[in-house]
């Protein structure tokens, strides 16, 4: 099947503004579910309630359905985001394999990681430090480029 030639150029750039929308909302849903936390123990421990009612209220605001959605797209933006923009890295061609290989997994180590002293962050961090350096360099790179080099050559049928 021949694809059309609006779409002939297409090698994950549709997929990447997927993984980014994905992302972007896992990152809001993660800052309201992450703040969210802090008004509600302000708001139980300084109204006048019995220790039993700030109890269930806490435990009713932190089970309710608004919470549970907002923490599963939480959970997916940071773990289905990667994936796809990893993959669609991958499907581009314009980056080694290997470069798209280490941005996935140096996102997800670099995210996972608890913050117990300089080392273990640096250890773990410095994979997605490293392969972020690596793509910039490439993005500045294709960005130098005059137009004429990012054309097919004319000599390739459409």
């Amino acid at each position: 099947m021949r694809r059309s030639p609006r779409w002939s150029g297409d090698r994950g750039s549709a997929l990447a503004t997927v993984a980014a929308l994905i992302g972007g909302l896992g990152a809001f849903c993660g800052a309201i579910t992450n703040v969210l936390v802090f008004p509600n123990l302000a708001a139980a421990a300084t109204a006048h309630l019995t220790r039993d009612a700030a109890a269930r209220f806490l435990v009713t605001t932190f089970n309710s359905e608004f919470g549970h959605v907002f923490l599963y797209a939480y959970f997916v933006g940071i773990f289905v985001a990667p994936a796809l923009m990893g993959f669609a890295l991958w499907r581009s061609r314009s980056v080694p394999r290997w470069l798209a290989v280490l941005f996935f997994i140096g996102l997800e180590l670099a995210q996972q990681v608890q913050s117990k002293g300089i080392v273990v962050v640096l250890l773990y961090t410095l994979l997605f430090a490293v392969a972020m350096v690596l793509l910039a360099v490439r993005i500045w790179q294709a960005a130098a480029l005059p137009a004429s080099h990012n054309q097919e050559p004319s000599g390739v049928p459409a």
